[in-house]
This record gives structure tokens, sequence and C-alpha cells, in this order.
């Protein structure tokens, strides 16, 4: 019977803590917004030798992508997918001429590395007037709008930010240079 009593209350403690309430701003809208470095799928070329298909390809796969991701935190948290509208996703799929290296040698073109384009190769000119050429990070914004029919803490809004942002880098190779900026309506 003691065993009962404490298992019990055992139980009792976790549920009221382990599941602390939210903190921040609560709303029915979370926005998230993400500077990716994204997968070559989500690019196009007009040489689609590299597995860049078209522009409506790469927003598509985007598009399925950052979904199935979603769904796949809604449902590790227990929410109801009928909980949530179809997310609203703001993306325009880059142009990106792709080559292997690590150094630049032609302007205008995208370094990939790991399947990613990694790396945008620029024309710039000197203070003595002369041009070299340099690389920064190819960086693409993606913005996702998520609506709920129950509204969530701003706290919680950012979990499920993070964790859509792991799984777009772990399932499908994205990758990311800061923590989500989350917007809570």
């Amino acid at each position: 019977m003691l065993q009962f009593v404490n298992l019990f209350v055992a139980c009792l403690v976790l549920g009221v803590f382990g599941c602390a309430p939210g903190t921040g701003t609560l709303g029915n809208k979370g926005t998230f917004e993400f500077e990716m470095i994204p997968p070559i799928s989500y690019t196009y070329s007009d040489d689609p030798s590299n597995g860049q298909i078209s522009m409506d390809y790469a927003n598509s796969r985007l598009r399925s992508d950052v979904k199935n991701s979603i769904d796949e935190v809604l449902q590790a948290n227990s929410i109801p997918l009928n909980d949530v509208s179809p997310p609203v996703i703001t993306y325009t799929p880059p142009v990106a001429d792709l080559v292997d290296g690590t150094s630049c040698t032609v302007a205008d073109t995208t370094l990939i590395y790991d399947y990613k384009a990694f790396y945008f190769c620029h024309e710039s000119t000197n203070e003595d007037g002369t041009k070299t050429l340099k690389k920064r990070e190819f960086i693409v914004p993606l913005k996702v709008q998520i609506t709920s029919v129950q509204a969530i803490y701003e706290s919680q809004w950012n979990a499920l930010a993070n964790q859509v942002q792991d799984k777009l880098t772990i399932k499908r190779n994205a990758a990311f240079l800061n923590d989500p900026i989350i917007t809570v309506q």
C-alpha cells in the first residue's frame, strides 16, 4: 500500500511540476523567421545537373519539408494536427549556379558543401580599384506562420520553432545561422 501511495505522490508531483506553465505573450498565431543555408534542393538553376529541377520544384520541396517537420513536431508534443491551420510559408527559392570547391574561382557562383548552397562568390572592388573574388554565406530567409485553435505561450511557440529548425537540420539537411525569431499574436 505504501508503494502505491509513493507512486501516486510521485505522479502528482511530476504532473504538476513536470509541465510548467508557459511564459511570455499568449497568442493563437506564431511567426517564425529563420536565416537558412539551404540544401541544394531548395534552390534552382537553368542547369539542372545538380538536382535543381526548377523554381517550382524547389518551392514545392521546401513547403513539403517544412509542413512535414511541423507535423512531426506537433505530434511529438501531443498537439492534434487538426488544432493547427496549415502553415503560411514565405520563401523564394534562390537561383544558385553550383560549383564544387572551397574557394571562389568564378563570380556569381555558389559553392556547395555537404549538399548545401553554402557560399556565394561575388566580385568585390578593393580600395586600389583592383577586383577580387570573395565569398559570403549563402543565406536565404524563411518565414513560417502557424495558427492554433488554442492560445499558446511565447515560450511554447519558441520551443516549437526550435524543434522545427532541428527537424529541418537533421532530416532535410538545412543549416541555420541563428535561433529563429519568434513573434506571437
